[in-house]
């Protein structure tokens, strides 16, 4: 894989993931501020999980934002070679006592989801089919505590470029496989399927958009 061909030293490993980590970095400000995720708790003590990511980029910024939630990276087992060499850095960052990693192997039908309040998604269901996305929302909502929200960070395309949607569709399916862009109409019409309301959207000006979504209040 490409991942592979740019990281066949250590340093080189190190030099990935913090680039990948600073390039993110870059738009979490704008994700994590875009809606008031406090409105989303259930408890005094918030918990926020962020999948998809290997170094938490939007975990870093909400410690930085919120200083009563604490936060959880769920790596899939394929991403924790990678994301090891990230956390080691972490007592470097002073989050360490803020910012949990566990390795889960989240998109397991079977695979049970730790509770918490907001599930952030980064990057992820564009690697999935829309079968596969309606089984994993499905998951999440169940996971998440009565009311409790989930955010969306992905690219959100635009439906009426039709021409460079279908080229962005293409390029993207043959990237990720099985998976596909959305627009936001498709993105509301899997969250609503899957249970979920109350679905806002924020266009931001990088090259990523959020949407949040509540879970049932009971």
């Amino acid at each position: 894989t490409l991942v592979e061909l740019l990281c066949v030293t250590p340093q080189k490993e190190l030099d990935y993931i913090v680039g990948k980590h600073s390039y993110n970095s870059i738009s979490a400000p704008l994700v994590v501020k875009s809606f008031d995720l406090k409105s989303f708790a259930t408890s005094p003590q918030m918990v926020f999980i962020e999948v998809g990511s290997i170094t938490g980029h939007l975990s870093f910024q909400v410690v930085k934002e919120y200083n009563d939630i604490s936060t959880v990276v769920l790596l899939h087992p394929s991403q924790t070679r990678l994301s090891s060499v990230f956390v080691q850095q972490l007592p470097i960052l002073n989050v360490i006592d803020r910012i949990q990693f566990a390795v889960n192997d989240y998109l397991l039908d079977q695979q049970d989801l730790p509770k918490c309040d907001i599930y952030a998604l980064s990057h992820l269901l564009q690697k999935l089919s829309d079968e596969d996305v309606m089984k994993f929302l499905l998951r999440v909502r169940q996971a998440l505590r009565p009311g409790g929200g989930i955010l969306i960070e992905e690219k959100v395309i635009d439906s009426c470029n039709c021409c460079l949607n279908s080229s962005l569709e293409g390029l993207n399916t043959a990237i990720h496989g099985q998976g596909k862009s959305r627009t936001i109409e498709e993105f509301v019409g899997l969250l609503l399927s899957s249970g979920f309301s109350d679905v806002r959207f924020a266009k931001l000006s990088f090259p990523v958009d959020v949407i949040i979504a509540r879970s049932p209040p009971n």
